[in-house]
């Protein structure tokens, strides 16, 4: 949750307000919370991969969190499988930006936080059934 909300939270203080999150939250009434927020955080500077892909891979990697925890008991197969997923629909978004079939500016940037945290977890997991193993 905590990697959901950094994302979230850098979106809300640092990004355009012209940005859909934007109209939901003054839709809910929240206006006046992110327009203080935004206000208190006015001056800080985020390098621009950290504004534009770090929300990014924040989410992904939430992703990533949550299945291992939803499908800890399951196959490596399937667990790699289930992982996979919101990388892979990032990265095809964001080739179909590059294609203009999609809104948007296409970024190797994004593609590398898509993918890090996917291929992080499978080191990792790798790692982990190697040591297991080796113990057994």
């Amino acid at each position: 949750m905590v990697l959901l909300m950094g994302g979230i939270v850098i979106y809300m203080l640092f990004r355009s307000s012209n940005m859909l999150v934007f109209r939901l939250t003054d839709a809910l009434g929240m206006q006046g919370l992110t327009d203080g927020w935004r206000k208190a955080a006015d001056g800080i500077a985020l390098p621009e991969w950290a504004l534009y892909s770090l929300p990014t891979g924040l989410w992904a990697l939430s992703y990533v969190v949550l299945i291992d925890g939803l499908f800890h008991r399951y196959s490596l197969d399937t667990r790699m499988a289930w992982a996979a997923a919101i990388p892979l629909c990032g990265v095809a978004g964001e080739i179909l930006q590059a294609a203009g079939i999609v809104p948007g500016t296409f970024d190797w940037v994004d593609i590398a936080f898509l993918t890090m945290p996917y291929l992080c977890y499978y080191a990792i997991i790798t790692f982990c059934l190697a040591v297991n193993t080796q113990e057994s």
